[in-house]
C-alpha cells in the first residue's frame, strides 16, 4: 500500500513537471517569434518607406510636367490621339518615333510597364531610373551621341527617377536584367532629362 502511494505522489510530481517544462517551452517559443516580429517589421516598413519615396519623386515628375491618368474612355488609344496633359503605359518594347504607332493604356501590369507622359505642352516623356553616374554624364553638355542604361524599376545604383524626352531618344534596345526591364538608349545631344532629387 505505502508502495503504490509513494508510485502515486512520484507520478503526480512527475506531471507537474512536464507542465512545467511545456510552460517554459512555450514562453520560449513566444519570445523566439517576438524578436522575429521586429526584423519583419522592420523590412516590411522599410519597403513601404521606399514605395512612398518612389510615389513622392514619381508624382512629382507627374505634377511637373502636368500630367493626369486616362479616362476609361482613353484608354488604348494611340497617343497621338490623346488630349496634351495625360499620362499611362506602353508596352516596354512600343518605344517608337512614330506616334501613331504608340498604344497607350490607363493601368500598367505584365508586359505593359512603361510609363509614358504627353505634356501639357504636348511634349511625349518616358519615365525610368538611371545611376547618379549616368546623370552627372546627362547634365553635362554633350556634343556627341550617349549611350545609358535605362530601368523601368530600381536596380542597384539605378536609383533616380528620370523624365527622358522621347525626342531625345536616338534608338533604344530592350533587353532584361535579372528579370528587370531594360532599355539601352541612346540619346541625341543637347537634350538634358527632367531628374528629380535622390529617392
Amino acid at each position: 500500500m505505502e508502495l503504490l502511494q509513494n508510485a502515486w505522489i512520484v507520478s503526480i510530481f512527475s506531471g507537474i513537471a512536464v507542465m512545467a517544462l511545456g510552460i517554459v517551452v512555450k514562453n520560449i517559443y513566444k519570445r523566439s517569434l517576438g524578436a522575429k516580429s521586429p526584423n519583419k517589421q522592420n523590412h516590411t516598413t522599410k519597403n513601404q518607406y521606399i514605395s512612398e519615396c518612389r510615389n513622392i519623386a514619381l508624382n512629382k515628375i507627374r505634377s511637373d510636367n502636368g500630367v493626369r491618368q486616362l479616362l476609361p474612355l482613353e484608354d488604348g488609344l494611340k497617343i497621338i490621339d490623346l488630349p496634351n496633359g495625360v499620362y499611362g503605359f506602353i508596352v516596354s518594347w512600343g518605344l517608337s518615333k512614330n506616334l501613331a504607332e504608340i498604344t497607350i493604356h490607363k493601368n500598367n501590369g505584365g508586359t505593359v510597364e512603361m510609363e509614358i507622359h504627353k505634356t501639357k505642352t504636348g511634349e511625349i516623356y518616358v519615365i525610368g531610373f538611371m545611376s547618379q553616374a549616368e546623370k552627372i554624364r546627362l547634365n553635362n553638355i554633350r556634343k556627341t551621341i550617349l549611350e545609358f542604361h535605362f530601368f523601368l524599376e530600381k536596380f542597384e545604383e539605378y536609383k533616380y527617377l528620370v523624365s527622358i524626352p522621347l525626342d531625345s531618344i536616338y534608338s533604344s534596345d530592350k533587353r532584361d536584367i535579372e528579370h528587370i526591364s531594360h532599355l539601352d538608349l541612346k540619346l541625341k545631344p543637347n537634350y538634358p532629362p527632367h531628374l528629380t532629387a535622390k529617392k
